[in-house]
């Protein structure tokens, strides 16, 4: 709420969808737009208030997990886009696959396009996870092979040697 710090602030909605409230209690938001929702905490700061102006932006927990820099638990906008949440994690790694980013809900994985737009157009949930999974052939890959094959030169060329 503008210019009224004790009712700002970041509030969570229970696993009942109940907001809990300074002053007005607990608000049912279940099935309840952002607008709506709006109307009935600003209509009810009116009987402190003279023209409370009060803004509502939904937040999200999720994790981001996988090949990325930073993997944990994020409170993330829904106007988001997938990649602006793999960005808040760090970004991929090197091994990361962009191209074949899930989303993980309820044990069930879900292709994620890059070009779908929003999370909120995606119809992500709290609790829902992002997972970046590893290329099947990355840079690391090469460099772990690379050491394998001169290790095996080695091996070989010690052997030559003590043949001889």
């Amino acid at each position: 709420m503008w210019n009224h710090t004790e009712f700002s602030g970041q509030f969570t909605v229970d696993e009942t969808a109940r907001l809990q409230f300074p002053i007005l209690g607990d608000i049912e938001v279940r099935n309840q737009t952002v607008a709506e929702l709006r109307e009935k905490v600003r209509s009810g700061l009116e009987t402190i208030f003279k023209q409370p102006f009060v803004t509502i932006e939904p937040l999200f927990r999720m994790a981001v997990l996988g090949q990325v820099n930073n993997p944990g638990l994020y409170t993330v906008n829904p106007t988001l886009n997938v990649l602006e949440v793999v960005a808040m994690a760090g970004g991929p790694t090197q091994g990361g696959n962009l191209n074949k980013i899930h989303l993980l809900r309820g044990g069930q994985a879900i292709n994620l396009s890059l070009s779908k737009g929003s999370l909120q157009d995606i119809g992500v949930h709290s609790g829902d996870q992002i997972l970046v999974p590893r290329r099947t052939f990355s840079r690391d890959d090469v460099s772990l092979i690379l050491g394998v094959v001169q290790v095996a030169l080695s091996i070989a060329i010690l052997v030559t040697t003590i043949n001889k």
